[in-house]
């Protein structure tokens, strides 16, 4: 299927869909999940008409245990420990010829000398983020979180999980094979991976020779940092016309892990974490408990005790985020349970700074905010200070999903539009069951497209 025509049906689907949310209103029940209203779609038609004229190739990246990820899931969540690595990472399901038992399942992409190819890469993978490179090939960046960007040239790519950036590659190297290649990223100190466990793909030259073998892909170290700043420092917005200048809510959330306390009588099999705690996650040292009745249906139905409506806007306890840890776990490093949402006025411009803490570990969080998205404006490393942070009110990237820094910040803003229950969580699967996530209650303003509509009537019931 052509670039042009996967364009053509994504804004198809997206309008048909909308429209169809928009126009039903009938039965009043909402599914778990948030809302959804008429929207305007922007689209840059000229960069649309060039990507139709290149053939698109779509790799996802993605994990894989020997075990349903659902039981481990649980598995995890009832002892109170981490997640164990996956045991293979694949490439459209294919883990390559670095694993035992699958030399030949190998993924093989025929390419032609000369010609620009579009490469959709997603990662679908639910626990890591990954670097992506193409041995002796460079790729240019020209869409990140559904967005065009200005073209960003890059050896290799960090893709947060959620991701699907679009990157342009044109072989020009003489005809051979050459690997494609992901492996993981993973920021957390303690933790040691293995490079051989890399899945691979073929990338041949039409007119290769049939015995040619697969020159290398070269990958950043497992815990390259640097590599994933420079990749989103060099991310710039074609047009950021919308960019909110003067802010109405400056918010201020940490994010990270926590350990709390073993209350189990059977503290081997449920407090598997550090010093004997349970791991859980927080924004704001708030550790989110997944309500019962869906957030939104409560709003809607104003259906009182399924949430607060007091999210802190700012740390409840300010401290060296970064350097104030690791900390006496658990006796020191718990964090208070609870459903809160933080209210905004429609047409309220916000910034937002997320701010990575030590709490347990430092580590990368890929953000991610349902119903938006947002121009990051800044980010870097150690304790954000508003005095002398440097931030891009020019260009900046327009995404949905910002990987905060390991013991850094990211600053975001974004104009609340959109009226419902949205839900922002870290996209490492783990850290959300353990709590990585708030909400942001946005209420309505004047007139049906400023209002959140009623549920649509064909909608099944959660």
């Amino acid at each position: 299927m052509s670039s042009c025509l996967i364009v053509r049906l994504s804004l198809l689907l997206s309008f048909y869909t909308s429209y169809a949310l928009a126009a039903s209103h009938t039965t009043k029940h909402w599914p778990r999940g948030a809302s959804t209203r008429f929207y305007e779609f922007k689209v840059q038609k000229t960069y649309v008409t060039k990507l139709c004229n290149r053939k698109e190739i779509i790799t996802i990246n993605g994990e894989y245990w020997h075990k349903n990820v659902l039981k481990i899931e649980k598995q995890v969540l009832a002892s109170g420990g981490g997640p164990p690595i996956a045991d293979a990472y694949l490439i459209n399901g294919h883990p390559g010829p670095l694993y035992n038992c699958s030399s030949n399942d190998v993924y093989q992409i025929d390419v032609v000398p000369g010609k620009t190819y579009l490469l959709r890469i997603i990662n679908a993978a639910l626990n890591m983020e990954h670097f992506f490179s193409i041995s002796n090939h460079k790729m240019t960046i020209v869409e990140a979180g559904g967005e065009y960007m200005k073209p960003f040239t890059v050896d290799q790519l960090m893709i947060t999980p959620g991701r699907r950036p679009m990157s342009l590659s044109m072989p020009t190297s003489p005809s051979a094979e050459y690997d494609m290649a992901m492996g993981p990223y993973m920021s957390a100190p303690e933790y040691s991976l293995s490079r051989t466990s890399q899945p691979l793909r073929i990338f041949q030259y039409t007119g290769a020779s049939l015995t040619s073998v697969g020159l290398p892909a070269e990958l950043p170290s497992f815990n390259d940092n640097l590599a994933v700043k420079s990749h989103l420092d060099g991310l710039r917005s074609l047009n950021a016309s919308d960019l909110p200048l003067e802010i109405d809510n400056n918010l201020f959330f940490t994010i990270g892990l926590n350990v709390e306390k073993c209350h189990s009588a059977t503290p081997n099999k449920s407090c598997q974490g550090p010093n004997g705690g349970v791991f859980a996650a927080s924004m704001n040292n708030i550790t989110f408990v997944k309500p019962q009745v869906a957030l939104l249906q409560a709003y809607y139905d104003s259906i009182q005790g399924h949430f607060k409506e007091n999210f802190p806007g700012v740390p409840m306890k300010i401290y060296d985020f970064v350097n104030g840890a690791p900390n006496n776990f658990p006796n020191d490093t718990n964090s208070l349970n609870d459903t809160r949402v933080k209210v905004l006025e429609y047409g309220s411009r916000v910034q937002l700074i997320l701010q990575d803490t030590g709490t347990v570990s430092t580590e990368n969080h890929p953000i991610h905010l349902h119903g938006y998205s947002f121009y990051v404006v800044g980010s870097g490393t150690g304790n954000y200070n508003p005095l002398t942070a440097k931030l891009n009110l020019v260009d900046p990237p327009y995404l949905n999903t910002i990987g905060v820094s390991v013991g850094g910040w990211a600053a975001l803003r974004f104009t609340a539009d959109n009226p419902g229950v949205w839900f922002m969580h870290c996209h490492l699967e783990i850290h959300t069951s353990w709590g990585l996530s708030m909400a942001f209650l946005v209420k309505n303003g004047k007139g049906p497209l400023e209002t959140l509509p009623h549920p649509p009537s064909d909608l099944p019931k959660c």
